[in-house]
């Protein structure tokens, strides 16, 4: 039988955030893992008020490099960081490398754990992960800066007697 999907929205507003309607982020839970699909500022606070640990994070997906979508990351890294962790983090998105090192760099002792950047976004439709029961695929998209949509794809899963 597939696994629930349970999906938090975290954050829906736009480049302003309000007391309502925080900075875009979503959050997704599926069999044991813990996938963020953007990051924007508030986003730890979200999660505190959703009862999730981000120590469960195993996937970071940044949509695109506008602070709205990812102002958040750089507090969630530290607080990582302060917290010990220990297992890598995986952030796709496009130029992630680019962007990742940057934010590392702003620490001046690093993180305490590896953080790998993946790349995306340069072919219009690709597989970027895996997990054991689904797919996360990254769509190009035109905006105004180098951009992607995600698109998570539970694993065929048919069972016929």
């Amino acid at each position: 039988m597939p696994e629930p999907i349970n999906i938090v929205f975290l954050g829906t507003g736009a480049a302003v955030p309000s007391p309502k309607r925080h900075q875009a982020a979503i959050l997704l839970h599926y069999g044991g893992d813990y996938l963020l699909f953007d990051c924007g500022e508030g986003t730890q606070l979200q999660m505190e008020k959703a009862k999730v640990s981000p120590m469960k994070l195993k996937r970071i997906f940044i949509s695109h490099w506008h602070a709205d979508h990812f102002a958040g990351l750089l507090p969630l890294i530290e607080t990582l960081h302060l917290s010990r962790r220990k297992e890598p983090l995986e952030v796709y998105g496009p130029e992630a490398s680019r962007f990742i090192d940057a934010l590392v760099e702003l620490s001046y002792w690093g993180v305490g754990f590896k953080i790998i950047a993946k790349d995306c976004g340069e072919k219009d439709f690709e597989k970027i992960c895996e997990g054991e029961n689904y797919e996360v695929f990254a769509i190009k998209v035109k905006h105004s800066v180098p951009a992607v949509g995600f698109m998570f794809k539970e694993k065929d899963n048919w069972k016929i007697d």
